[in-house]
C-alpha cells in the first residue's frame, strides 16, 4: 500500500463534518476508483454512535469511526473520535468567542490530523 492511499483516507476522515459510516464507505470506494484507479481488497467503516446534549439541549453525536482498509494485503486503520475531540476542544480558550474556530487550527480535530499525517511521513 502506497503512503497516499493512506493519507488519502486520513483526509478524506478528518474532512468529513457530518455522515454516516456508509457514506463514508461509500465515498472512499468512490474516490480510490477515481483518484487511483483502484479497488481496495477490503474497505469497512465501522462506527459507535454516542449522544449528548450540548449547552442549549440539542443533541450532539459524539460518536467514532474506524476506516479498515486492505491493499496489497497490508491493512491501514485508523480512528476518529468526536467524543474525545468535542471534550479537549471545549476547554480551549477560544471555543466560545471565535466564530472561525473550526476553520482554523485550534480544534483538536486539526492536531490529531496533523499527528496521524506526521507519523505517516515518519514511517516511510
Amino acid at each position: 500500500m502506497e503512503i497516499e492511499h493512506k493519507k488519502h483516507v486520513v483526509d478524506i476522515l478528518y474532512g468529513l463534518i457530518e455522515g454516516s459510516a456508509r457514506a463514508l464507505e461509500e465515498a472512499v470506494k468512490d474516490d480510490f476508483l477515481l483518484d487511483f484507479n483502484l479497488e481496495p481488497e477490503k474497505l469497512e467503516v465501522i462506527s459507535t454512535d454516542k449522544f449528548i446534549k450540548n449547552e442549549n439541549g440539542s443533541d450532539i453525536w459524539i460518536g467514532t469511526m474506524t476506516v479498515k482498509l486492505i491493499i496489497d494485503g497490508e491493512e491501514f486503520i485508523v480512528t476518529r473520535n468526536w467524543e474525545e475531540e468535542y471534550y479537549v476542544d471545549i476547554k480551549h480558550p477560544d471555543y466560545k468567542t471565535d466564530e472561525d474556530f473550526y476553520d482554523s487550527h485550534k480544534p483538536y480535530s486539526s492536531i490529531k490530523y496533523r499527528e496521524i499525517m506526521n507519523s505517516l511521513e515518519r514511517n516511510l
